[in-house]
């Protein structure tokens, strides 16, 4: 913590079981204090100023806290103090991850060991929780996230498990896997309510509006962005949340492009003068739409791709189809094609997002020439519409059409989907499912009509159960029948 002590000074308090280490920074102050005291001091002292240098402002800062925080892991290790070692690795890892992914890996992977080696349970948690938050960004993948929220839950430690399940939400999300991502995120609500984290609480409820946003249910997202910002309004944190991966994100799935902008731009704003975030979730967005009005070139796309997480897919997506649209621009087709199509491969994993970037981007590879437009607006158009976006697949599928491109009509059921499924985020392949459950289909028959595992049906049965509210698969058909009043799927 930090409290103000007067004009030019500071005082740093470190909970260490029953004390607290107070340290006062002022001149030399510090330099004099690791003189003076133990090795085990002399590593609280080094961690703090670590600390407090990555959280300040500055070209230097993350130089300068990793060179202190390495100074106590050393002290630590040196002092026999593993509690301190595990909090020191914690501290590198953050530092490295603004840059690298794989040396903050590396740096979490040795506290982890240090937490098992020592049976030091919590910070054995902490550890897997930074792990599984390198794995979602790295590979889009929920597994380290899993066990962490089982750790967590396990030892009784409800707040971090809360804290976890701001991360599942939020890699859930990334996947498209939005009935499980609509699960953590009211579960991390329902913990933070309970634990009275406010905070935490606001995180959840903007995890809920993104999701909302993502599923088309437009009413429900701005229902969630007012309570969170009720709660916890002045946290930049909301903020970046509620106007750029709820507002701006809802705006694109609106084609609503210079709301959008605002959105973004607010977003923006609100991160003026705070620390670089590891991965932020406004400058790649942001960028790919100034890139594609004009507003931003290569020079700019270059400094986002070098200052942003190596390793990243989130970052990789943003940052890959900015540089070709620049490229494109410049006139280096090839290039430009290039760039595009490693952003694809590496942000498969992400549908959704992946198509917003290929809205933008093949709507600049159109107009320049350059490219392949007609596979990445199909395939944004097909997730835009298996996702209820009816709005933005039509603008991919005009977008085909400018550039001379057959356009496959779309599918019955992409245009059927009644508006209440619709709203409730149904996509249109759980519609086919869920107008063969009405028919009274077993999941194997249903598979073998839509050439799907039953494993596969299981899990749309299970999405439409959480989507919908019905409590069971006969309710899920008298869903059904109710919303088709003439019985077209009923037979």
């Amino acid at each position: 913590m930090c409290e103000p002590a007067g004009a030019g000074s500071e005082h740093l308090g470190l909970e260490r079981g029953h004390r607290t280490l107070v340290i006062t920074r002022k001149g030399g102050n510090l330099t004099a204090a690791r003189r003076t005291t133990s090795a085990r001091q002399r590593a609280e002292i080094a961690s703090v100023q670590a600390r407090v240098t990555l959280a300040g402002i500055g070209p230097d800062r993350v130089v300068a806290a990793e060179h202190l925080v390495h100074q106590a892991v050393a002290e630590a290790e040196a002092a026999g103090a593993p509690e301190m070692m595990c909090e020191s690795l914690e501290v590198v890892g953050r530092c490295a991850r603004l840059r690298d992914l794989d040396h903050a890996r590396k740096a979490f992977e040795r506290a982890l060991t240090v937490a098992d080696e020592h049976r030091l349970a919590l910070w054995r948690i902490r550890a897997l929780s930074e792990l599984g938050t390198i794995e979602m960004f790295r590979d889009v993948e929920p597994a380290g996230l899993i066990e962490a929220r089982r750790a967590a839950a396990a030892a009784g430690a409800l707040a971090t498990a809360a804290g976890v399940d701001v991360n599942l939400a939020a890699v859930y999300t990334m996947r498209a896997e939005f009935s499980l991502a609509r699960a953590a995120a009211e579960l991390c609500e329902a913990l933070a309510r309970r634990c009275g984290l406010p905070d935490v609480r606001a995180a959840g409820l903007v995890s809920q509006g993104v999701i909302a946003a993502h599923q088309g249910r437009f009413a429900d997202m701005h229902a969630h962005v007012r309570a969170a910002e009720q709660l916890a309004g002045d946290d930049p944190d909301v903020i970046v949340g509620t106007w750029a991966m709820c507002r701006g994100t809802a705006a694109l799935l609106r084609e609503e492009r210079d709301d959008a902008r605002h959105a973004f731009a607010a977003a923006a704003s609100s991160l003026a003068g705070r620390p670089a975030l590891a991965i932020n979730p406004v400058d790649g967005p942001w960028l790919l739409l100034r890139v594609a009005a004009g507003e931003a070139g290569l020079g700019e796309v270059d400094d986002y791709v070098t200052t942003h997480a190596l390793g990243s897919r989130w970052s990789a997506l943003w940052g890959g189809l900015s540089h070709a649209i620049a490229l494109g621009e410049l006139g280096e087709p090839d290039a430009a094609t290039i760039a595009a199509e490693n952003a694809v491969a590496t942000a498969a994993r992400m549908p959704l997002f992946l198509a917003i970037g290929l809205r933008l981007a093949a709507e600049r590879a159109v107009a320049a020439g350059w490219g392949r437009p007609q596979p990445w607006l199909s395939l944004a158009a097909s997730t835009f519409a298996a996702c209820g976006h009816a709005r933005a697949a039509a603008a991919c599928r005009d977008l085909l059409r400018s550039a001379g491109h057959q356009v496959p009509r779309p599918r019955a059921v992409d245009t059927v989907v009644p508006a209440r499924l619709r709203d409730a985020g149904v996509t249109a392949r759980e519609f086919e499912v869920l107008t063969l459950v009405a028919r009274r289909c077993t999941n194997a028959e249903i598979a073998g009509r839509l050439y799907l595992s039953p494993r596969t049906v299981e899990k749309h049965v299970a999405s439409l159960l959480a989507k919908t509210g019905a409590p069971s698969r006969t309710d899920l058909a008298r869903l059904a029948a109710d919303s088709d009043p003439a019985g077209e799927h009923g037979g």
